[in-house]
């Protein structure tokens, strides 16, 4: 099949984000995400939500194993995400009954339980109006929850030179560019203060805020060179009334 070339984060889903590898096989920088964020999310999921069942979005699902782990816990779920590679790498390791779509915000319908969004957000420059659609499409109790960059993590990474470049400020980074290799990504880093103001303006509720740091067992399991005395997800929850 042919890829787009001009998408850079086709090439990315092809190994880097891969989610659907084996152990010992999926990217650092992969497996903190499924490690360390998503138990705190299906946590707070579960916590939040009275019943385990309806509509749920992940938005930017990549190749789509958060996508799986949501149907388990229940829900009848769709996946958006911009890039064909990861849509096709999505399908091709998914249940029939999971759905996705290759597209961005705009396609997003109504009547979602849940709203979730794995490290996408500060890859969206504007942030306001894809916040707005998504908040839309919640059904009233909702919940839109997300994990982006811990923008202290970036700061530290900066000064080690490690992942980031282009930012003006080392100590309150925010927007440069995410670096992959050879592969350079616009990148916008917003604090915790700047998402509930977002949330605030659209009536919901915040309901977490969480920092989980890099456990013993990550480190050993996935040793880079990243920061490890900082954790890197701020991840937050709100609630639609």
């Amino acid at each position: 099949m042919m890829v787009n070339q001009g998408n850079p984060w086709d090439s990315l889903g092809r190994k880097t984000f891969n989610t659907n590898l084996q152990e010992g096989e999926i990217d650092p920088r992969v497996a903190d995400n499924v490690l360390i964020a998503w138990p705190v999310i299906f946590g707070a999921i579960s916590k939040e939500v009275d019943v385990l069942t309806g509509r749920a979005l992940d938005f930017g699902c990549g190749t789509g194993a958060f996508c799986i782990a949501l149907q388990k816990l229940g829900f009848s779920v769709t996946g958006i995400d911009p890039s064909e590679e990861m849509i096709r790498i999505a399908k091709q390791n998914s249940p029939a009954t999971v759905t996705y779509v290759k597209g961005d915000y705009s396609v997003a319908e109504n009547g979602y339980k849940v709203i979730s969004s794995i490290m996408v957000f500060q890859f969206i420059r504007d942030i306001e109006t894809v916040f707005s659609v998504l908040i839309k499409s919640l059904s009233p109790g909702g919940i839109l929850i997300f994990a982006v960059h811990n923008p202290d993590w970036v700061s530290e990474c900066l000064k080690q030179g490690i992942g980031f470049s282009g930012f003006d400020s080392v100590i309150n980074p925010t927007s440069g560019m995410k670096d992959f290799g050879d592969i350079h990504i616009p990148v916008f880093i917003r604090r915790s203060s700047e998402f509930d103001s977002l949330a605030a303006k659209y009536g919901l509720k915040k309901f977490l805020e969480a920092y989980p740091p890099f456990t013993q067992e990550f480190i050993e399991k996935y040793p880079d060179n990243r920061p490890k005395n900082i954790p890197e997800f701020l991840i937050l929850g709100y609630k639609k009334d």
